[in-house]
């Protein structure tokens, strides 16, 4: 967030640091700044190994080897346990230095013989990794110039499993196989790759404290999974563990992180019911919800904000308690313009549409339809769907005795120019069909 020095200026006229202020700001971003590297030193892997790195440096300063070499070697201990092999070679660098500076000449020889076969490991292990990277990063181009008769060993020369000698070089490699999987027509084959990156994470707890997103997004990636094959009874213990992970792997809260990663689960599983029309299950987690919400105000982000409210004010409309609906759509739409998730703001504001139509709001349906029009004209793009519903509206906020003239005329049109996939994708925000042929068939 940036100051306002002008406010801070007007309010503060009186003190007397007001003078310095710009002396007063550098001063307390430096403060700050300690006090999160101190609470992050406790914490990451990388910062405590760097901080061992600056003690030893100082120790040896200070001609204090002995000392040095156990800071170096308890850095050494964390690089290897937390795989940070670009640490290591630093540590590895400092033995060096310090075997030569204070053994004798045999000794010195044989410790930095040993030092050197370290070194070359630690090195293969970043190639390896590397490659992974590599892999894994550009694996969509590849496969776009080749076809699944061409077999990715052809392009790519994969190791086998057990050739792999690090958790993170292995994960890549689970996730290039899945991918690779899919791209065969082999999703069974694909899902087993999933599980074992699972399992691969949970068999090393102290990465998961370290970085949970990789393992998170593993768990996501095997919703997706059962959500596309209809294996929904997967689904709920797989949400429970990724609820579970600050808990389980002892993450600091709250954190955005773990706030934002218990946000999306929840998301997740209200989609869930959606694509099962299981519309009540749906409403009965708004509260859980909402308790998160207002529980983490300062870091929730707006876009899971305007998210969640579209999602609590759809699961109303579909049981037509409008009066329900209402109050989230409200909230949304004070979005309304703003950066954030503007898709979902469209559908918000169409919602909000329906909504007043279903209730018989002609007179409010026209306000409703002024702003969306704004909101579409800001924006500076509107889909074909959007401006068939538009005029819809419009035409019946204007004369309402004409509706099932406007309905056939919209169900004619609404998705004009527009593909099955396409037409999928809008369907799975708001059904559209739904809503004209439920008004069409009471009419």
């Amino acid at each position: 967030v940036e100051a306002n020095d002008a406010e801070i200026k007007r309010n503060f006229a009186e003190r007397d640091f007001i003078r310095q202020l710009h002396v007063a700001k550098n001063y307390l971003s430096e403060l700050i700044l300690k006090s999160l590297r101190l609470f992050q030193s406790e914490y990451q892997a990388d910062y405590r190994i760097k901080n061992l790195l600056i003690e030893s440096d100082i120790l040896i300063r200070k001609d204090l080897g002995q000392l040095a070499e156990i800071r170096l070697r308890k850095a050494k201990q964390l690089a290897k346990l937390y795989e940070k092999d670009h640490l290591l070679l630093e540590i590895i660098s400092k033995q060096r230095r310090q075997f030569l500076a204070t053994a004798g000449s045999v000794q010195a020889q044989q410790g930095v013989n040993q030092l050197i076969e370290e070194e070359k490991n630690c090195i293969e292990r970043l190639k390896q990794l590397n490659d992974y990277w590599d892999m894994s990063i550009n694996l969509y181009d590849r496969l776009n110039v080749s076809s699944p008769d061409s077999q990715l060993e052809n392009q790519i020369d994969f190791e086998t499993e057990d050739q792999i000698q690090t958790v993170q070089a292995k994960s890549l490699y689970y996730y290039v196989r899945q991918s690779y999987s899919y791209f065969e027509g082999k999703p069974e084959k694909g899902l087993d790759y999933v599980d074992r990156m699972i399992a691969l994470w949970e068999e090393n707890p102290q990465r998961i404290q370290e970085d949970p997103s990789s393992y998170i997004t593993a768990l996501n990636n095997r919703i997706v999974i059962a959500m596309r094959n209809g294996w929904h009874d997967q689904i709920a213990p797989i949400l429970e563990k990724i609820r579970r992970v600050p808990q389980d792997y002892g993450l600091r809260k709250p954190s955005v992180f773990t706030v934002k990663t218990m946000l999306q689960s929840y998301n997740i599983e209200l989609e869930l019911y959606r694509d099962l029309n299981e519309w009540q299950k749906g409403i009965d987690l708004i509260s859980e919800i909402e308790l998160i919400i207002r529980n983490h105000q300062k870091i929730i982000p707006d876009d899971y904000r305007i998210l969640f409210n579209f999602q609590f004010a759809y699961l109303f409309y579909r049981i037509n308690n409008h009066e329900k609906a209402l109050p989230y759509l409200n909230d949304l739409l004070r979005f309304s313009g703003s950066e954030y998730r503007s898709d979902i703001q469209s559908y918000g504001h169409l919602l909000n549409l329906m909504i007043h139509y279903e209730m018989g709001h002609y007179v409010m349906l026209k306000y409703a339809v002024d702003a969306c029009r704004r909101f579409f004209r800001k924006r500076q793009l509107m889909q074909h769907f959007e401006r068939q519903l538009l005029r819809f509206f419009s035409r019946i906020s204007l004369n309402s005795d004409k509706k099932m003239i406007y309905l056939a005329d919209l169900r004619e049109n609404i998705f004009t120019g527009m593909n099955e996939k396409e037409i999928g994708n809008v369907i799975d925000y708001i059904d559209f069909y739904s809503f004209i042929d439920r008004h069409n068939a009471e009419n």
